[in-house]
């Protein structure tokens, strides 16, 4: 796959903007196989762009709050919180089989045809890479900011962990799992990995791919590493609980809710949780709810997207954020947006 050369207009949106919340992603995956998409992530990238023609690359510049992929078409997400909307397609020659877009917002991982590349967006431009050695993997779950990522197989039986993202991509370890993995989490320094089974039980590895312990949860319904440590969020659907897992393996019960996505500020201190009722709870470390809060649009993930956190997929309807105090919505294309 490569860049086309766009023909698209620059549309100036503003001076910037200030990042509110500062909230890092717990739902820090995307959940999807080479036949079909079946969940998305944000793209937003840590500088403000614009896009213009040059050579094979698009150059980028201008205020954006990240991308959107939807039914083989990526979009940019223009402006900024509370006056953002989507734009044009962006120019790409071929139709993805999957774009895996990495939480901290400046590359994706992207399988076309069977074969991986990296889009860049590191260094103020639109590049594409190829990535070898990864033709079997048909899922993509990245660590808290992407530095690492784990990558599962279309049998969901074998996993190779990524490193050095997304400038110098090194495969360092290969995992073989006993059950079939159907939710994975990797650490940022890639010392854990978490993969959870049908069966509910958590199977912890280290940075070479050895299984330290298995914890049984039940139904794990959310998956994912703190920003800092190596400790972990896990949501039991079937125990209506909320797990912090332990570097030693240890499982303690935090929040009696039935969560369906998870995130946490950047210092770790503040929980974000979507609930099976809809609703949206912060709450403290410890647990304590400090706030509730409801959309229009009914949530069903938790991802990163320009400082705030995009509440649902993107289709033909408006994109559901929310700040940390409030939701906000986000029009669709103004084309109709992608069915």
């Amino acid at each position: 796959m490569r860049l086309r050369t766009p023909e698209l207009a620059c549309r100036p949106s503003g001076a910037g903007f200030s990042l509110r919340g500062a909230l890092a992603t717990h739902s820090a995956h995307f959940h999807s196989t080479a036949s079909g998409i079946r969940s998305l992530r944000i793209l937003a990238l840590a500088i403000p762009l614009c896009l213009a023609a040059l050579a094979d690359d698009i150059s980028i510049s201008g205020p954006t709050m990240g991308l959107v992929y939807s039914a083989g078409v990526l979009r940019p997400v223009l402006g900024i919180p509370g006056a953002a909307y989507v734009g044009s397609a962006l120019p790409l020659d071929a139709t993805p089989d999957l774009v895996a877009i990495a939480p901290e917002q400046s590359f994706a991982l992207v399988l076309t045809a069977g074969k991986w590349s990296i889009l860049d967006a590191s260094k103020g431009k639109l590049t594409l890479r190829d990535l070898p050695g990864l033709d079997d993997s048909a899922t993509v779950w990245f660590s808290p900011a992407g530095k690492s990522a784990l990558l599962l197989s279309a049998d969901s039986l074998h996993a190779r962990l990524l490193t050095g993202l997304p400038a110098q991509p090194v495969i360092t370890a290969s995992l073989t799992l006993s059950e079939p993995a159907t939710l994975a989490a990797v650490s940022e320094d890639a010392r854990f990995s978490l993969t959870a089974a049908a069966s509910g039980v958590i199977s912890q590895w280290d940075a070479d791919g050895n299984l330290r312990g298995t914890v049984p949860l039940g139904d794990v319904a959310a998956l994912q590493f703190f920003n800092r440590s190596g400790d972990a969020l896990a949501a039991s659907h079937s125990n209506r609980q909320v797990y912090k897992l332990s570097e030693a393996g240890n499982s303690t019960p935090i929040a009696a809710l039935d969560v369906t996505a998870t995130a946490t500020s950047s210092d770790d201190s503040t929980m974000i949780l979507v609930a099976s009722d809809g609703s949206i709870q912060t709450l403290s470390a410890a647990g304590d709810t400090a706030a509730s809060f409801t959309s229009p649009v009914p949530p069903s993930r938790l991802q990163r997207m320009g400082g705030v956190l995009r509440l649902n997929d993107y289709g033909s309807g408006p994109i559901a954020v929310f700040d940390g105090t409030q939701v906000m919505l986000i029009p669709p294309a103004k084309d109709g947006g992608d069915r």
